[in-house]
């Protein structure tokens, strides 16, 4: 397990389609899939694993390729929508998981399209979809937006 950056979580890393993706997998019970945006990775929801662990779930929370602990290919032409959504397929596939999970994640154009396309595709796993109104639903570490003076 690793302190680094405020993040005491142990990492976990599964190959799919040639890329080496980072994820973390903590807790046990109802899968809850935190799926990072564009320009984050699962750093983003390090003050909400430990409480939702707390509360009986278990935190699935990958890195996608490019992000975070991933590889980071320097060939720009591999980076895709349908690629990112195939490896998050993969992944969830590997950890073989056989239960509906929730999904979880902010809102943002590129990502959030590839969550919401992996939900609709494996809908045998996705049981109910949330959306955070955005980052600062996270740094209050309760996953509740309260905008201005709260």
């Amino acid at each position: 397990m690793t302190t680094r950056f405020e993040y005491p979580f142990k990492d976990n890393y599964a190959t799919v389609d040639g890329v080496r993706l980072h994820y973390l997998d903590e807790g046990h019970g109802p899968v809850v899939w935190l799926m990072h945006g564009n320009t984050t990775w699962s750093y983003l929801y390090r003050k909400i694993i430990t409480p939702l662990v707390k509360a009986g779930y278990r935190c699935f929370v990958p890195d996608l390729m490019g992000f975070g602990l991933s590889d980071k290919p320097e060939d720009e032409s591999v980076y895709s929508l349908k690629r990112h959504v195939d490896q998050m397929t993969g992944l969830i596939d590997q950890v073989n998981w056989r239960w509906s999970l929730f999904l979880s994640f902010p809102p943002d154009l590129h990502n959030g399209m590839a969550a919401e396309f992996v939900a609709q595709s494996r809908q045998d796993f996705i049981r109910e979809g949330v959306r955070f109104a955005g980052a600062e639903a996270l740094e209050n570490g309760s996953g509740d937006y309260r905008g201005g003076d709260g």
